[in-house]
């Protein structure tokens, strides 16, 4: 190369890394300034508590018992549990409640051909499990953090059963909403569902709570067995895909996480229900929410040909994409499910996946693919996601999930490239500018290859 083309290079180069830097730092400035509050929400239970509460119900007695935690969160600082047996037969175990670590879950089995109602009481450190204080918590706000509804994960479940939340603010002002529980999935009851309290004057003031109580009724079916893994107040992050999916909205099932401890990107984002939208941008109120998936490099037909940079904040989890690879509107193809299972960890990784024949056209034509991602939790910590898949089972991408994040993108695609010639660097000042290239380039959507020599200079061709 003359001297004169590899100044001509050098000085396009620069231009184009003065640029592009700069657009990142006031990238990084907008991120800054846009970061949403990370606002604590009410925890009412985790589950995680020591000692481990055991309650067992047999044939034909009620049952209760009370559990004052030395770890784990609950609310109020006890947790009251009783069990009423409905019908069954004399001489069996006919119910069990367990709850605390290891587990992790509020589990509730009955035995073959018995049924039986668990109340579990949070009304104050009143070693009482049996009579309900309705101002034993004094006067607790559920809607602190931004909180608008309560969220659980059912972990396990053989048939569907009614699970009821009431709220008490006194002995006279109480609310209650039930909600049908039919598959392992995250649930979330607003508290704008609650209706006001049967014999009761007044709905709860949900600013102001002295009792909440859960329970769990087979409504009629026996040996029901479920668990529940945390019951807290918390909100609800939605997609944003387009109409044409019918997986974005309420009305539509479609996809929420509620607020946990892990998220894409930089922040958790709450919304109070999906926003359709053709760029796929619905919920960017003020700010860009889709920041946790990153389109890398140009994609083509065939096996590991796609692939996206994913970032991972508040802990290790489990991820699962999928792509409108032929642009029908649907999301429940196999091939349109190239992501699954795949464990992910804090910070940033790099993902590749098969494209199917076919996708790309051999025309310069441009066009948009959708995209749907979602993060769920690894419970165990495992890395091994495919045995705790906490998505719904019959249609991951739609439904609610328990902590994690959904996000949606419209990906854009167009025979533009970007082409660099031979460029000389020293291996011993360039480190850092070179990280930012490989960057920039792998940002833009360009195709990049480099080569390194054993020699002490890098020529490396972009």
């Amino acid at each position: 190369m003359n001297a004169y083309r590899k100044h001509s290079v050098w000085f396009r180069l620069g231009r184009v890394l003065r640029a592009l830097v700069g657009m990142m730092l006031a990238l990084a400035v907008l991120m800054t300034m846009t970061y949403s509050a990370d606002a604590t929400a009410q925890a009412l239970d985790d589950g995680n508590t020591s000692p481990i509460q055991n309650l067992n119900l047999s044939c034909c007695t009620d049952s209760s018992s009370t559990l004052d935690a030395t770890s784990g969160s609950i609310l109020g600082g006890e947790r009251d549990a009783a069990i009423h047996f409905v019908n069954g037969f004399a001489g069996l175990t006919s119910a069990q409640m367990v709850a605390g670590a290891p587990f992790n879950v509020i589990s509730f089995s009955n035995s073959d051909f018995n049924e039986s109602i668990l109340t579990v009481t949070y009304d104050g450190d009143d070693n009482d499990a049996t009579t309900l204080d309705p101002v034993g918590l004094g006067g607790v706000d559920l809607t602190s953090g931004g909180a608008a509804g309560f969220g659980f994960s059912v972990v396990t479940l053989d048939q569907t059963a009614n699970i009821t939340v009431r709220i008490y603010s006194n002995a006279t002002d109480h609310s209650t909403a039930t909600v049908t529980v039919n598959g392992r999935k995250g649930y979330f009851i607003p508290f704008s569902s609650f209706g006001i309290g049967s014999g009761a004057t007044n709905p709860a003031d949900f600013t102001d709570v002295g009792a909440v109580q859960l329970e769990i009724d087979p409504n009629g079916v026996d040996s029901v067995d479920l668990s529940i893994d945390i019951f807290d107040t918390t909100t609800r992050d939605f997609g944003d895909l387009p109409a044409v999916y019918n997986a974005t909205t309420l009305a539509d099932n479609g996809a929420y996480h509620t607020e946990g401890s892990i998220y894409l990107g930089s922040a958790y984002d709450a919304e109070a229900d999906g926003t359709e939208s053709t760029t796929a941008t619905g919920d960017d109120t003020g700010s860009d929410d889709e920041d946790g998936i990153s389109l890398v490099g140009s994609w083509s037909d065939g096996a590991g040909n796609g692939s996206v940079l994913v970032t991972v904040g508040g802990g290790n989890g489990c991820l699962d994409g999928w792509v409108d690879f032929d642009q029908d509107g649907l999301l429940n193809e196999a091939d349109n499910h190239p992501i699954i299972d795949r464990s992910v960890s804090v910070g940033q990784q790099l993902i590749t996946f098969d494209v199917p024949a076919g996708t790309f056209p051999g025309s310069g034509a441009n066009f948009s693919l959708y995209a749907r991602f979602r993060l769920t939790r690894d419970r165990d910590g495992d890395g091994n996601c495919a045995e705790e898949n906490e998505l719904d089972a019959i249609s991951p991408w739609l439904n609610g999930a328990y902590d994690g994040e959904v996000e949606d993108y419209q990906f854009p695609f167009s025979p533009t490239a970007i082409t660099l010639d031979i460029i000389n660097l020293q291996e011993n000042s360039s480190g850092q500018l070179w990280a930012v290239v490989v960057t920039l380039l792998l940002m833009s959507g360009a195709t990049f290859v480099y080569y390194r020599r054993s020699s002490r200079r890098l020529d490396d061709t972009v």
